[in-house]
C-alpha cells in the first residue's frame, strides 16, 4: 500500500467516525439505524 492510499484510507475512517457521533447526537439510535440502512 503507498502512502498516499494510507493517508486517505485514515482520513476516510476518521470522517466516517464523526459522522457518525454527529448522527447519533442529532437523531439518536434510529437516525443510526436509518443512516445505515440507507447506506447498505
Amino acid at each position: 500500500m503507498g502512502l498516499i492510499l494510507k493517508t486517505f484510507l485514515k482520513l476516510l475512517l476518521i470522517l466516517f467516525l464523526k459522522m457518525k457521533v454527529l448522527t447519533k447526537n442529532q437523531y439518536g439510535i434510529q437516525g443510526t439505524c436509518a443512516d445505515l440502512c440507507f447506506r447498505a
